[in-house]
Parts: C-alpha cells; sequence; structure tokens
C-alpha cells in the first residue's frame, strides 16, 4: 500500500513540471525555455519577467504587465486580462527581448486569465499561473496562444520612495 502511495505521488509530482515554464504556440516564433522567474508588485502593478540565461547574455523571454486598477488581487480570484482599464490603456501587455534585440510589445490579449495559487505579500512566495490567445494582428504573437507557470519572491516594485 505504501509503495502505491509512493508511486502516485511521484507521477503527480512529475506531471506539474517546473514551478517557472512557458509553453503555447508562441514557440513557433522564438524559444520559451526560461531559466528563472522575477516578480515585482506595487500598488499599480504586478509584473512577471521570465529569463534565459544565455552564454554571454540573458533573454527577456517574456515579460507579462498587468494594470491592478479596479482588481482586488488576491489568492483564488481570476483576474481578466483582456481588455481595457482604462479608454486606450491595456490590462496586461507582453514583452519579448532577446540579448541584443530590440523589445518588441506582443499583439494584445484577446482572451485571457491570471489566476493565484498563493500571494502573501512582498518578501514571500507567490505563485499562480495564465493562460492567453492574442488577437490577429500585425505585431508578434498575432493568433497565437501562451501559457505561464511562475513562483518567485515577490520583490518590492515601489517607486523608490
Amino acid at each position: 500500500m505504501r509503495a502505491e502511495a509512493l508511486i502516485l505521488a511521484l507521477l503527480g509530482f512529475s506531471s506539474c513540471g517546473p514551478p517557472n515554464r512557458l509553453s503555447g504556440s508562441l514557440s513557433d516564433l522564438f524559444p520559451l525555455q526560461v531559466t528563472r522567474a522575477e516578480i515585482e508588485k506595487n500598488s499599480d502593478g504586478f509584473q512577471v519577467s521570465y529569463t534565459q540565461n544565455q552564454p554571454y547574455t540573458v533573454d527577456l523571454v517574456i515579460r507579462l504587465s498587468v494594470a491592478l486598477s479596479q482588481i482586488t488581487f488576491k489568492k483564488g480570484k481570476s483576474i481578466d486580462l483582456s481588455g481595457e482599464y482604462l479608454p486606450g490603456h491595456r490590462r496586461a501587455t507582453f514583452t519579448h527581448a532577446a540579448a541584443g534585440e530590440p523589445q518588441e510589445t506582443l499583439a494584445d490579449v484577446k482572451h485571457g486569465e491570471l489566476d493565484l495559487d498563493e500571494e502573501n505579500g512582498v518578501g514571500a512566495n507567490v505563485s499562480g499561473s495564465f493562460h492567453v490567445s492574442f488577437e490577429t494582428s500585425d505585431r508578434i504573437g498575432s493568433g497565437r496562444d501562451l501559457t505561464g507557470h511562475f513562483s518567485s519572491i515577490e520583490l518590492d516594485g515601489g517607486y523608490g520612495d
């Protein structure tokens, strides 16, 4: 009985994958492998930056930036990543910057949600996931999708006060 429980636990663990990972059809445009995720939050925004170490540089694979205006940001509450929080201001933006290349803002989010599994404030672990599909446009990521999982210590994204 104990062996069966151990096997089931290991199978469950192996299907989870690493805590910081990206996947989706966006991988047709650039690699989605990540070395780490860094999370910053302040009263106005939440940001997850996924990076990949290269031999002489660090690539910014994806940065998700979420405007927190009019949002309750807490565990168990899904955040809609599509649309605008004010006219002309997107709720969420995604950017990509491979070393030596200019930063690119991806297509607008057509559908998407951010879910928090754990959020204990600055200096503590925050974890969660998101899934988005991008609108069809002339920008990178057009018509593609992206899923991300993150778990890292939340850093103070303050204003240098």
